[in-house]
């Protein structure tokens, strides 16, 4: 027998079972995907903080101006890291 029908048949066998295991399985993928996304983003998010402080620390005196960009820097993060925890709610909830 040839090889390459028995894996035709098993591949559709496991696609007439397993079909919404499937759909469940990308949908928890894509989830980790967009929280990978939002945990790289509270990385960068810490450095650019950490360097705010050295800036601060080493021209006290421009607390208005590196304040304004270090807020302003932290909600543009923060944005995108909600909308990667949107997305994850989205895929595991709704998506199914």
């Amino acid at each position: 027998m040839n090889i390459f029908l028995v894996i035709h048949e098993l591949i559709n066998q496991a696609d007439q079972v397993n079909v919404t295991l499937t759909n469940h399985v990308g949908a928890y993928i894509g989830a980790g995907m967009a929280m990978t996304a939002a945990a790289g983003v509270g990385v960068g998010q810490g450095f650019a903080s950490g360097l705010c402080a050295t800036a601060l620390a080493r021209n006290p005196e421009l607390l208005p101006k590196i304040q304004l960009f270090w807020i302003v820097g932290s909600a543009i993060a923060e944005s995108s890291a909600i909308y990667g925890l949107i997305i994850a709610f989205i895929l595991i909830f709704v998506a199914r």
